[in-house]
């Protein structure tokens, strides 16, 4: 029971006080109700507060019993009773203030920007310097590389052009064009693909030439550096009166073609010419050393252009 310990001390305590004993449910219903309340309103006084230590007892029945025994009533010693130290069951956390996070952070770019950091800031500084201008001599040395490697190429790679063409006549009228090709670079022309074609047209023409066909069939080989290449035109019978006309501005022979052809870098070229005979060129012949006439064929105003491949891309 919670006041078994009162209804044993009190009937000693009181008997000192007013020199008589109390026993019974008397003592219980005066002392222990109203101090049941008190010890309630104790225990929840030292749960919200820091532990205290009670006031020991003895202390005052010492004060009763000497003025007890200043009224010469004979005074016995109480049993001293160890002293209880009560601990809260429950120990509320201590409130601590949180941080403002608007002032925390402002804490953290002050301390950042400090005074302290400015050495580390001036190396940053620095660093971002040197890295910017070494990225600019690096890029114009890229840059130089990359030109020095395409002047390279361009010395180093095939170029195949005409050097020579004519159209030979024979005795029983038909025109055969003979063209020479030739490889003006210092490396070999690999793969090298070639068609030509003889047409008697007005002149100037009113249509443009078409590339020929993929699987048409062509002459391929390898073209070696400073060699020269001969390409003969089918012949074609003309008339003597298709002949003679040939002398007029409005009447002329086309012989037109594509020299295809890679070089040693792999990269394709395209060569494509028109040559003419008649017409505002003129129809200028001589003589070989075999007595055969031979007409000079020039080169048309239009249909003379060489395609280089930038990306392995084909033109056709």
């Amino acid at each position: 029971m919670p006041y078994s310990r009162w209804s044993q001390d009190f009937p000693y305590t009181v008997k000192n006080l007013y020199g008589f004993p109390l026993h019974g449910d008397l003592l219980c219903y005066l002392f222990c109700t109203p101090m049941n309340l008190l010890s309630l309103f104790a225990v929840l006084l030292m749960v919200t507060q820091a532990p205290v230590n009670t006031p020991q007892q003895g202390g005052e029945k010492q004060d009763h019993a000497t003025h007890n025994a200043d009224k010469g009533n004979p005074v016995s010693q109480p049993p001293t009773q160890p002293t209880t130290e009560f601990r809260p069951i429950f120990q509320a956390p201590k409130w601590e203030p949180r941080n403002d996070p608007s002032q925390q952070k402002a804490g953290y770019w002050k301390e950042v920007f400090g005074p302290a950091n400015l050495p580390s800031w001036t190396l940053v500084i620095v660093g971002g310097i040197a890295g910017f201008l070494a990225w600019r001599t690096l890029n114009a040395i890229k840059r130089q590389a990359d030109l020095m490697e395409d002047t390279a190429k361009r010395q180093l790679r095939a170029y195949i052009c005409l050097s020579e063409s004519a159209v030979k006549f024979t005795t029983d009228g038909k025109l055969e064009a003979q063209m020479f090709f030739r490889n003006g670079g210092q490396t070999p022309a690999y793969d090298v693909r070639s068609w030509t074609h003889p047409l008697v047209d007005n002149y100037p023409l009113g249509y443009v030439f078409k590339s020929p066909p993929p699987d048409m069939p062509r002459a391929v080989g390898v073209l070696p550096s400073q060699e020269k290449q001969i390409m003969v035109a089918p012949e074609l019978t003309l008339p003597v009166e298709i002949i003679e006309r040939l002398s007029t501005r409005d009447f002329a022979f086309y012989v037109f073609g594509e020299v295809d052809y890679k070089d040693i870098f792999g990269k394709r070229h395209i060569l494509k010419y028109r040559l003419v005979f008649g017409g505002p060129a003129g129809t200028r012949t001589n003589l070989d050393s075999n007595g055969m006439r031979l007409g000079l064929l020039c080169m048309d105003t239009e249909g003379n252009e060489e395609w280089n491949e930038p990306d392995s891309q084909n033109p056709n």
